[in-house]
């Protein structure tokens, strides 16, 4: 098409008499007759233009349809499609191909999840992001291809930076990315960085492509200059609601404002949460810079692929038989989570249960390093078929073949109840999450039940309109 007839159209310009007027005016009478075929829009102008030079035409509507399609909320972007594969990311050059093809090999998705359809492309766009989505949805592959995408062969380092709540989720994020890094042979530096670092250490720490830590090591490892942010482009804040409820966010603040990392928005910002309450979105709006949001189905509600179940029990004293009667009855799927609100209790349950003739553990933030991650590793391989935790597992450590999840004492918010039973179900698979309640928990039921119907599993309705001065024991008949 030629587009100047347009422009001319448009500017209202007048003409004289004679031969070039009136053709100017001919062409001028067709491209109005065009305009008026096309339902006199600017927009199937450049539609036109697009398919003339073969590209890919996507309008907003066929955007949001796309992203309504797989139960995703965008707030601050409307151009950017999901992805339907991840080929899609190599063809648009931001992707190198030996990424590409070991996601391939050893990613147990072989197209994107939703949220990592529309985060990857997002990401890559260079928009500061917050992104909520269930646990066990691929949140971590989101920001590690961005991440590899851009790794380079020069002398930038800490080019990129991962905060985590635990050690241990920061120790599955470094192995997640090594995989990807050995099988090539990359020579690429991926370090989680702990708090004790000897002068050794210290010029490989300086010298990392992407540097993995808690927010309070490394802020420590700041105050003492042994790290250089300098060449940061990229900060990633993982499971940034446990950072906030471990009451990270003064460190946060203290590595964002060190002297060495880049201001003025040079530095993207992505930060990853199963839930997504109002803290979180006041941080992430005082330390991003125009942040787009993304939200994958309900604010609070755990993964579809979960099976649900609440079930009463007269009195805590009773937990211990109901979770035996549930393991004889075979309903507890190994290998199995249990749940416990404190490190006491979960080692009052493992004494009780060590004699059962099964395979238990207990773990806990109270015991050594060396002996948490030996049992970490044993559970992971099946050497253990029930480990008994308290939160310190409920927050981004992935077991893949956790069939099951039992909330032993009842979880103190529907965060904490989210993340537990986000243990099992992942990628896709099927879970089973049971939570034991007793009649003192019903204050806590009400908020509860809602994230299980907002999963799209059905509760009891009393449970949604219980008040606290109207409990009827009538509703506690069918007990374990």
């Amino acid at each position: 098409m030629d587009r100047s007839a347009f422009s001319i159209l448009a500017s209202g310009t007048s003409f004289t008499n004679g031969r070039k007027s009136r053709e100017l005016w001919e062409k001028i009478s067709r491209e109005k007759a065009r305009l008026e075929e096309y339902g006199n829009s600017v927009e199937n102008f450049e539609k036109e233009d697009k398919e003339s030079k073969g590209e890919t035409i996507v309008n907003e509507e066929y955007i949001i349809d796309k992203r309504n399609s797989m139960n995703i909320a965008v707030d601050g972007d409307n151009k950017t499609m999901p992805l339907l594969t991840f080929k899609e990311i190599k063809e648009s050059g931001n992707l190198p191909d030996w990424v590409l093809d070991n996601i391939m090999n050893i990613s147990k998705y072989q197209k994107p999840t939703p949220i990592q359809s529309q985060v990857i492309p997002l990401l890559f766009s260079g928009v500061d992001l917050l992104v909520q989505s269930p646990t066990g949805s691929g949140k971590t592959l989101c920001y590690i291809l961005p991440i590899l995408g851009r790794l380079k062969n020069d002398k930038v380092y800490c080019a990129n930076l991962i905060l985590s709540p635990t050690r241990e989720l920061a120790q599955q994020i470094v192995r997640e990315i090594k995989i990807i890094l050995d099988i090539h042979g990359k020579k690429y530096r991926c370090r989680y960085i702990s708090g004790k670092i000897d002068k050794a250490q210290e010029s490989n720490t300086k010298r990392l492509d992407i540097a993995v830590s808690t927010p309070y090591r490394l802020a420590d490892i700041c105050r003492n200059n042994i790290i250089n942010l300098q060449g940061c482009s990229m900060i990633v804040l993982d499971e940034v609601d446990k950072l906030l409820d471990m009451g990270f966010a003064p460190q946060i603040d203290e590595i964002l404002s060190h002297s060495n990392i880049p201001k003025g928005g040079k530095v993207q910002i992505a930060a990853f949460s199963a839930t997504l309450p109002q803290i979180v979105i006041n941080l992430a709006d005082s330390i991003m810079k125009s942040p787009v949001k993304v939200t994958l189905g309900h604010r609070l509600a755990a993964s579809s692929t979960i099976i649900q179940e609440l079930v009463c029990v007269t009195k805590d004293d009773a937990k211990i038989e109901s979770l035996r009667q549930l393991i004889k009855q075979g309903k507890i799927m190994l290998p199995t989570l249990v749940f416990t609100n404190s490190k006491d209790d979960a080692q009052r349950l493992f004494k009780k249960l060590m004699y059962d003739n099964l395979i238990v553990e207990a773990i806990h933030s109270d015991m050594p390093k060396v002996k948490r991650d030996s049992i970490i590793q044993r559970f992971r391989t099946g050497k253990i078929w029930i480990l008994i935790c308290t939160d310190l597992m409920a927050r981004g450590v992935d077991f893949k073949n956790v069939s099951c999840v039992v909330n032993y004492d009842f979880p103190h918010s529907p965060s904490n109840y989210i993340h537990r039973v986000g243990r099992c179900g992942r990628a896709g698979r099927t879970g089973y999450a049971i939570t034991f309640f007793t009649l003192k928990d019903i204050p806590k039921i009400k908020s509860i039940a809602k994230v299980i119907k907002s999963s799209g599993a059905d509760v009891p309705s009393w449970m949604l309109k219980v008040k606290l001065n109207n409990i009827k024991k009538s509703h506690f008949k069918k007990k374990i």
